[in-house]
């Protein structure tokens, strides 16, 4: 075996190891019982979620996408100076999802809250992400899961 093979298996195999932590982590902390997502997400049919859009390109087309393959209830897109004005209804559009972001010397770091606006409770998943596109495509597929099991 050539060292250019081990550090590819090294190399590869700690990918896995990361990827493996990752998935983890994502499972301890984004759900309903860690307070990441509100308990009554998903329970009242005429609900629609509101996916608030940041103005950051590549953030906004990630976000479009995974929802686009991940979540099949109702919903909408909106900027934050659309969603007193055009969103009001609190009994139909209750619950927004918003992701923060940080730039902290170089990296982007992402925090994911929804608000459920009926309460005015946050839940959010008290972690900060790096990984944006694996983290907001899991939180998008849990939020499914709890709005087809409420």
């Amino acid at each position: 075996m050539t060292i250019r093979t081990i550090i590819l298996l090294l190399f590869f195999g700690n990918f896995g190891v990361a990827q493996s932590w990752l998935d983890d982590q994502m499972g301890k902390y984004i759900s309903v019982e860690r307070k990441a997502i509100p308990p009554d997400f998903g329970k009242d049919a005429g609900e629609v979620t509101i996916f608030v859009l940041s103005g950051k390109k590549n953030y906004d087309k990630n976000l479009r996408e995974i929802v686009a393959e991940h979540y099949k209830g109702p919903h909408v897109f909106a900027t934050k100076t659309e969603l007193n004005v055009t969103y009001d209804d609190l009994a139909k559009y209750r619950f927004l999802f918003v992701a923060s972001r940080d730039d902290d010397e170089g990296a982007r770091i992402y925090e994911f809250v929804i608000r459920d606006r009926k309460t005015e409770i946050f839940y959010t998943n008290r972690q900060t992400w790096f990984h944006l596109k694996k983290v907001l495509t899991f939180y998008i597929q849990q939020l499914e899961l709890k709005r087809q099991h409420p």
